[in-house]
């Protein structure tokens, strides 16, 4: 099921964690941002690759967090799918069974790190609807300001109003 767009939720995060790095990548190293700009136009592939190696920098120094445990979700996938080539290798129905209850467990840990990651993201979204929602709060209380501030720059000049 996807959203506005057929875009799922996860994708939009996605996307909006790819633009919070880039510009991240803008301001702290142009020249490396300039390169993988030309990079894009002229080898996309190694644009992706470069790109996934340039947000795993951004993650790593500005929500180290997370990065921990997305490297301890890509490790635990890497277990589960030893597991499966372990099942289906399996010959006998007891061999199955305990690899496929290894396979729960290991399942069973990597949900209840995606729902923390999930209620992290929920947090971090609430904070921003309720600062969003200060600022809203604060434009309305201040409108007659902001008019007559505009109305200001608009007759007398943007010179005229310090902004």
């Amino acid at each position: 099921m996807g959203g506005p767009g057929g875009a799922r939720p996860d994708d939009r995060m996605r996307h909006a964690r790819m633009r919070e790095s880039a510009e991240w990548l803008r301001a702290n190293n142009p020249k490396e941002f300039e390169r993988l700009q030309a990079l894009h136009k002229e080898n996309p592939d190694a644009f992706r690759k470069e790109m996934r190696q340039a947000l795993q920098e951004y993650a790593k120094k500005e929500h180290p967090e997370q990065y921990k445990q997305f490297a301890k979700m890509r490790k635990s996938e890497e277990r589960l799918q030893k597991l499966a080539k372990q099942y289906r290798a399996a010959q006998d129905p007891a061999g199955k069974t305990k690899v496929e209850q290894d396979m729960r467990t290991e399942l069973e840990q990597q949900f209840a790190e995606k729902q923390k990651l999930r209620q992290q993201e929920l947090e971090a979204l609430e904070k921003r609807l309720n600062e969003f929602r200060a600022s809203l709060q604060s434009r309305e209380q201040n409108k007659q300001a902001m008019i007559d501030l505009r109305i200001k720059a608009l007759t007398e000049g943007p010179d005229a109003v310090n902004w």
